[in-house]
């Protein structure tokens, strides 16, 4: 459908549909594809500009970001993730619909956490800090969520950082003082 498209052999408004995009990566991203989920993400993103429906959203991103983090190279995986969010920063002024939310940092959270390195804990921390940021001035999209706190608390107990008793202790006494937040 998208060779004919692109090739002009369809009829006017009979571009590819995003669902149907959106079903493919989240097939090859359930497969364990990750190359290809992130090629037809990719595929999509250089149609934009041709189809007028075929414009990659946040479900698009996510879907392979999600991807990525269930990669068995741990390091890889969150090279990937890390570029993917920045691409999605960096270009949601022109697309909006990719704009991250807080599936994408929560997501990104994990990589981190799953990466094992040292500066895990402090990373995921500071996407939470990101996040509780954003969501106070007024973005609604990535409130923080309690399972956010959880993930940044389970790092931080995995975390050979000496301080990090102390900023897990911190983080719950943020959680506790929080208005929109309640301990689970």
């Amino acid at each position: 459908l998208v060779n004919k498209y692109s090739k002009g052999m369809l009829p006017p408004g009979n571009e590819p549909e995003l669902i149907a995009f959106n079903g493919v990566i989240s097939a090859w991203s359930r497969m364990g594809r990750t190359d290809k989920a992130e090629s037809a993400l990719w595929l999509m993103d250089d149609l934009r500009t041709e189809c007028k429906r075929l414009v990659p959203d946040k479900v698009s991103y996510n879907s392979v970001l999600h991807a990525h983090v269930k990669n068995r190279d741990k390091a890889q995986a969150l090279r990937k993730a890390i570029a993917l969010v920045q691409h999605m920063e960096d270009h949601s002024q022109v697309q909006p619909s990719i704009r991250p939310d807080a599936f994408t940092y929560s997501t990104l959270m994990k990589a981190w956490v799953h990466s094992g390195r040292p500066d895990a804990a402090e990373n995921a921390a500071q996407i939470y800090l990101k996040m509780e940021q954003r969501s106070a001035a007024g973005d609604t999209s990535v409130t923080p969520h309690v399972r956010n706190v959880n993930v940044v608390l389970n790092a931080y107990a995995k975390s050979r950082d000496r301080s990090a008793t102390q900023k897990a202790h911190a983080l719950l006494r943020r959680l506790q003082e929080s208005e929109t937040l309640e301990p689970d």
